[in-house]
């Protein structure tokens, strides 16, 4: 659940998807970062006490965030 909350956060931040309840499309890349930064944190401090599925998601997930991150940050600046 904490992974998929932080997942969703960063996807509201890159404007990939509307925030909950208001529907709206948001950028705020400062809190993109932390929040993909926190996802690095979780899978660095789990790394060996995860499940193989939970490990494999985090494996495929930051990459495609932080690819995303770059991307918005291109159209910003």
């Amino acid at each position: 659940m904490l992974v998929n909350m932080l997942l969703t956060n960063a996807m509201v931040f890159l404007g990939q998807m509307p925030a909950p309840g208001s529907q709206q499309y948001m950028r705020n890349l400062p809190q993109a970062q932390h929040m993909i930064d926190l996802l690095m944190v979780l899978r660095e401090k789990t790394r060996g006490n995860l499940a193989p599925d939970e490990d494999q998601m985090l494996q495929d997930l930051l990459p495609q965030l932080q690819m995303a991150y770059v991307s918005a940050s291109r159209q910003v600046g």
